[in-house]
């Protein structure tokens, strides 16, 4: 693991110029990005290796698992991380929706194939603007637009029409703000009603396993001993890829990710 300081993530500088540097209390601007190896190498080699001495290359797409950026807040502190995936498992596994990134360390450069993802907050990155900013990584890839930070997706002017609520902290955006904000990148919406799990099953995979990400909204409920059942409200994610049950052919899709 090495700890890279001082970074600056281009997502959190537009978040902290958008938002943070506004609020009275005083934030810093510089993120810390955290590497992950799946070797061990001591301080010596690690030396060696950005001096560019003639030694066997750590960070490379054979040694290299990726990274997360660590913000400088109180709360919610991880930001943009990308991590490569789980094998195959025999091709048993697939994540259609990853993309590769190029990415650099003190004058090294490796590419990983992920599709990078971030911890909702509760100011401005709460979970439908998480999960828009997560499919944007790979539309922007797919269709060219321009790639949004989260600042930008919940301050979206097309999201905040008609708002009777503040903008930021936001509470969160809801299915017609997650509609308005697709439309502003030119793309076009598709929302599709899923009651019945195999129907759910079949519109997932028909997406994903065309290289495009959904964001899929659920509800979730709380089982309480007196009241039974309770609803605690609806929760956005972005669908990525799944996992094949080879076992029961007439139910081939097992898990999603």
């Amino acid at each position: 693991m090495i700890v890279e300081a001082d970074y600056i993530d281009h997502d959190y500088i537009v978040d902290y110029a958008g938002y943070y540097s506004r609020c009275f209390q005083s934030y810093p601007k510089v993120c810390n990005r955290v590497h992950f190896f799946n070797k061990l190498y001591d301080d010596e080699y690690i030396d060696n290796m950005f001096r560019g001495n003639d030694i066997e290359p750590f960070f490379n797409e054979d040694h290299y698992l990726g990274f997360l950026v660590i913000k400088p807040l109180p709360h919610r502190i991880l930001g943009r991380i990308c991590l490569k995936t789980y094998s195959s498992d025999n091709s048993r596994r697939y994540y259609p929706v990853c993309r590769p990134y190029n990415v650099h360390l003190y004058g090294l450069s490796t590419k990983l194939i992920s599709l990078t993802f971030q911890e909702q907050d509760c100011v401005i990155s709460v979970c439908a603007t998480s999960a828009l900013w997560s499919v944007f990584q790979k539309t922007s890839e797919l269709f060219h637009h321009r790639l949004l930070s989260p600042f930008e997706i919940t301050n979206n002017k097309a999201a905040i029409q008609g708002t009777d609520s503040r903008v930021l902290p936001n509470p969160g955006l809801n299915c017609n703000q997650i509609a308005s904000v697709i439309r502003s990148v030119h793309l076009e919406p598709l929302a599709i009603q899923c009651v019945d799990e195999n129907v759910f099953k079949n519109t997932f995979y028909a997406y994903i396993i065309s290289g495009i990400p959904i964001i899929v909204v659920i509800e979730l409920f709380s089982l309480h001993v007196e009241r039974g059942w309770e609803s605690m409200g609806l929760h956005a994610v972005t669908g990525t890829g799944f996992s094949l049950n080879d076992q029961d052919p007439f139910n081939k899709l097992f898990t999603i990710f």
